[in-house]
């Protein structure tokens, strides 16, 4: 069985090889790659509806685009997507319309992004180099299984003419990809086919027990890994029992490193886990490192539904020049890839075979260096604003400003986030926290903090938003965020616990109480 794993690995990375090269040659002419895939994007869809509305046929350049061709947001794309879901052709792109994905965006997903052959290739471009680099730079996982996240299907619901959702996450992967790492898997993808959440955990978690070969885990959220940690605690009688009819010994063992809590021992050949580590994501790591120490921990690029931005490359994240045609946004002016400057931050536009065009993507990148002219980026922040009443509260902000008040009063605390608020007619911001108590002061401290946003400070100035208030999580925090956000619509996987949300009525979810003003 290893002969068979070590030869299904190795074949999926050789596949990977042109895409690895490609990718080399794009980066000794950034301008020539990119203006490529512009031009072969327009070209394509100029019969279009959304291509004679724009003029495509008299776009000859990245200049002309950039003139021709405002920005856009998906509020633009949803009458055309009505479009595509009807059954209507050539709205978007030439190309058929193989599915509409819903997006795990940070609020519910209202989006669905067109699925294209050209934008299904986009994905693998930047996929495939991140693979070969991969396991060609640690050999030793060719010999191992992997877990690649797998995650129960969103549930959502629109009568479409057209299929909704993938049916499995490695979907991504495309064909070859699919076709040699199956039987690679720790965790079959019949998994995704089960009854609820509760059972898709449950399963997951004893096929990762059984697997003692496991050497990659693969998720998007760190905050996922962990909440299957949970669930091997919840259910470790049932779990053990079960995996003693299938191997006495392994189970013996795997009790042994449960009474130990040591999830290292389990799994004692792993060697690496790949998530998101930046952003949000970092709040996650030092648990995730305590829990698996040894274990390299490699950060995930920028990928949203929409496309394929970043991808791990030496030590950071470069641009996957190859996928799709790329803007970046400061201050009102646009950029193109080569203009970048290093120490500048910028808002990522991305123009796909999907067809998607000048589209704000919302997600705020830092230039930290750059790779034969190719700019590294570091991602930095979604770009989440909360507006009530004219606060213009963003994410950026109200975490520095959470941090901030945390170090200064010694708490220690991975959950929180705030939210809008509502009670009696009045307005206000609550932070949920999961924690004990919160020491006297540290609620003045934060309202300072947050009102050195000017705009939030006039309006509790005006008495528009009431005082900040703080509601204290029991333990299990968590895990009903999630509950929330899957009943909401989201794919588990890809949900991303946020430090600013949109949403109000947050105090039903959990269990806990105000803090005494």
């Amino acid at each position: 069985m290893k002969g068979v794993v070590f030869a299904c690995n190795s074949l999926w990375v050789l596949s990977c090889y042109p895409s690895y090269l490609r990718f080399l040659r794009g980066c000794e002419d950034l301008k020539k790659t990119q203006t490529s895939i512009l031009l072969r994007i327009i070209k394509r869809n100029r019969d279009t509806e959304i291509g004679r509305l724009f003029g495509f046929e008299k776009i000859n350049s990245p200049e002309d685009y950039r003139k021709k061709v405002p920005l856009t947001s998906y509020k633009f794309y949803a009458p055309y997507i009505e479009k595509i879901c009807r059954g209507e052709k050539q709205v978007l792109t030439r190309e058929k319309v193989l599915l509409l994905e819903p997006t795990g965006g940070s609020t519910a997903p209202s989006k669905l992004i067109p699925y294209t052959p050209s934008l299904h290739r986009e994905f693998l471009s930047g996929i495939s180099p991140w693979i070969y680099t991969l396991y060609t730079k640690r050999p030793g996982l060719l010999a191992g299984k992997s877990y690649w996240a797998i995650t129960p299907l969103s549930g959502y619901e629109k009568r479409c003419r057209v299929p909704v959702g993938f049916r499995e996450d490695i979907s991504y992967l495309g064909n070859a990809g699919k076709f040699f790492i199956s039987p690679t898997l720790a965790v079959p993808s019949s998994t995704i086919l089960s009854r609820n959440l509760e059972e898709a955990l449950y399963l997951t978690a004893f096929y990762l027990l059984r697997e003692e070969n496991l050497v990659l885990i693969s998720v998007w959220s760190p905050s996922f890994l962990l909440l299957l940690l949970e669930r091997i605690k919840k259910y470790r009688e049932k779990l053990l029992s079960e995996l003693r009819k299938f191997s006495p010994d392994r189970a013996r063992w795997v009790e042994r490193c449960l009474e130990r809590e040591r999830y290292d021992l389990i799994w004692k050949r792993l060697s690496l886990i790949s998530c998101w580590t930046q952003g949000w994501a970092s709040r996650f790591l030092p648990e995730l490192k305590r829990v698996f120490p040894g274990v390299e921990i490699q950060g995930k690029g920028l990928i949203a539904t929409e496309g394929f931005v970043t991808f791990p490359w030496r030590d950071g994240y470069v641009l996957s020049i190859n996928s799709h045609f790329f803007e970046f946004l400061k201050n009102g002016e646009s950029y193109f890839a080569w203009e970048l400057r290093e120490g500048e931050k910028y808002s990522v536009i991305i123009t796909t075979g999907g067809g998607l065009y000048r589209y704000m993507l919302g997600d705020v990148v830092e230039v930290t260096g750059f790779y034969k002219g190719v700019p590294m980026l570091e991602f930095v922040e979604k770009e989440m604003v909360c507006d009530m009443v004219g606060e213009k509260l963003n994410a950026f902000h109200v975490e520095k400003s959470i941090k901030e008040a945390l170090d200064k009063f010694s708490i220690s605390s991975s959950f929180y986030f705030l939210a809008p608020d509502e009670d009696k007619g009045k307005l206000f911001y609550t932070l949920f926290i999961e924690t004990d108590n919160i020491p006297q002061g540290f609620v003045d401290f934060l309202e300072r903090k947050l009102s050195e946003n000017y705009h939030y400070r006039y309006a509790r100035k005006l008495g528009q938003l009431a005082p900040l208030r703080v509601f204290l999580i029991e333990k299990g925090g968590m895990e009903r965020y999630i509950q929330r956000k899957v009943k909401s619509g989201k794919k588990l996987g890809d949900i991303k616990p946020l430090v600013l949300e949109k949403e109000k009525g947050w105090r039903e979810t959990f269990r806990g109480k105000f803090l005494k003003e």
